[in-house]
């Protein structure tokens, strides 16, 4: 999972700034075409203020002319001077301008031009050097052969001019929708490439999620009914479990259970008194501790039960510490119950009890045991 997360990282920091360059990139691009297009309506207003500026020095020329009646002022032929060297510096600047745009019509229109502008523009200085009336009626003749051919030219100059920026900025558009084409098609690519498999593989592992949480949920319900199953099941082995130790503590012979180590699980009433243990806590204690005297061969008998087997006594004496000599007869057998580990070894035993004083011969012995008494065998998990 983490090096999904590090990977997810990696991939959306690419992204990002691929993103990041793209738009610095069309930014960069748009900036440089409006600047393109800034200078274009700087030199339209340029050639159309050469129009006005023409006019303006026509103007002057007939107001001077008209009152040559009175003495001429001198800030009328500065005016002049100052517009005719406007005049001039403006169309040196178009001039400068095009031969780094290398336009062939606008340069046409403006050689075409240039003498004229340079024919009025000496007039006038030289108007504006003497101010004579044959001076100025000259400069009249000369403005008026030249001035309307300049202006017709400097209109056509400012619709060429005005057709260059909107081509330009047709041109423009179209760079603009191919760039945005081009971002989109990469980020598309990128997205296709590098994101998709990403929140397919998240999908992906999502579904396994939720997959995975479904199978939790039918394991905590299975895990539920086993436990009900469990309980229910310990409720019946405890609830036999106590009848099993009521039957053996009420039963006429003296019988006694035993755990998978031989330690006492429950005995009945005539078990206890049979063997002298009343008053001996002897549930949960070992047998052995009970009896140290019982020797390996029975150890070995209760093994092989516990393994399993059954061994059934017609006549097995057990001679007690205390001089006493018991006998079994009986079956030991073990009883396994389903589901927990539990193992018991039930016994069911007939006891005779012999006095160290009274001995019975081997004929009565024997006799005696013709007719052995039988108990039930209790046997736990059958």
């Amino acid at each position: 999972m983490n090096k999904l997360i590090e990977k997810i990282r990696y991939k959306y920091l690419y992204f990002l700034l691929l993103v990041v360059a793209l738009i610095f990139s069309n930014q960069a691009i748009l900036q440089y075409s409006l600047s393109l297009q800034k200078e274009d309506a700087q030199i339209i207003n340029q050639s159309g203020r050469q129009r006005l500026l023409s006019q303006r020095i026509s103007k002057l020329v007939l107001f001077i002319n008209y009152n040559h009646s009175i003495s001429h002022p001198k800030y009328n032929l500065d005016s002049l001077n100052f517009l005719v060297n406007q005049w001039e510096s403006s169309n040196n600047a178009l001039v400068k301008k095009n031969q780094v745009d290398q336009n062939s019509e606008i340069e046409s229109l403006l050689k075409i031009n240039t003498p004229r502008l340079e024919s009025i523009a000496k007039t006038c200085r030289q108007m504006v050097k003497n101010p004579a009336d044959s001076v100025i009626e000259n400069s009249i003749r000369i403005l008026q052969k030249n001035e309307l051919p300049f202006l017709m030219t400097m209109e056509n100059t400012v619709n060429t001019y005005q057709k260059i920026a909107e081509k330009k900025l047709d041109n423009l558009k179209i760079l603009e929708l191919i760039l945005s084409i081009i971002s989109i098609l990469i980020l598309l690519g990128t997205f296709l490439s590098y994101v998709l498999p990403v929140i397919q593989e998240l999908i992906k592992r999502g579904n396994a999620l939720n997959e995975a949480n479904l199978l939790l949920i039918a394991s905590e319900e299975e895990v539920k009914e086993n436990l009900e199953e469990l309980k229910t099941l310990g409720e019946k082995i405890e609830f036999k479990d106590q009848n099993n130790k009521i039957f053996i503590e009420q039963a006429p012979g003296a019988i006694a259970m035993f755990d998978d180590k031989m330690k006492y699980l429950s005995a009945s009433q005539n078990w206890v008194i049979d063997y002298g243990l009343q008053g001996k806590a002897i549930i949960g204690k070992s047998h052995y501790e009970i009896f140290p005297e019982i020797g390996e061969d029975w150890k070995k008998i209760h093994q092989d039960c516990l393994a399993g087997s059954t061994n059934i006594c017609h006549e097995a004496p057990f001679k007690r510490a205390s001089g006493y000599t018991h006998g079994y007869h009986g079956k030991l057998s073990l009883g396994t119950l389903p589901k927990i580990k539990l193992e018991a070894l039930s016994c069911t035993l007939a006891i005779l009890q012999l006095s160290k004083k009274k001995k019975l011969n081997n004929t009565e012995y024997k006799r005696f045991w013709k007719k052995p008494m039988k108990f039930p065998e209790l046997v736990l998990g059958r």
